[in-house]
């Protein structure tokens, strides 16, 4: 894919300012386990979430938005389990 003059710029200035400020650019292992510990945060937030959201669904249990809701959530991670694979 051919990049961008844009792009093509912007990724120069970067490599130029990291090497001006001593910075190295960071291995893809380095990437990984950042966003890996972001998902964690994100597992723990929607542990929460689900928590209380249940909370409100049980203090109005006639309602069928909570139903919705929750069928969204399902279909969004099974979509990321989909992703992931096996």
């Amino acid at each position: 894919m051919n990049k961008t003059a844009i792009e093509r710029c912007s990724s120069e200035n970067a490599k130029r300012l990291n090497e001006c400020f001593g910075k190295r650019p960071k291995a893809a292992s380095e990437r990984y386990s950042e966003q890996a510990a972001r998902i964690e945060q994100q597992l723990v937030q929607l542990q929460e979430r689900l928590a209380a959201h249940h909370a409100r669904q049980a203090a109005d249990p006639r309602n069928w938005g909570y139903v919705g809701n929750a069928a969204h959530v399902a279909t969004k991670l099974d979509e990321l389990l989909q992703f992931l694979g096996d």
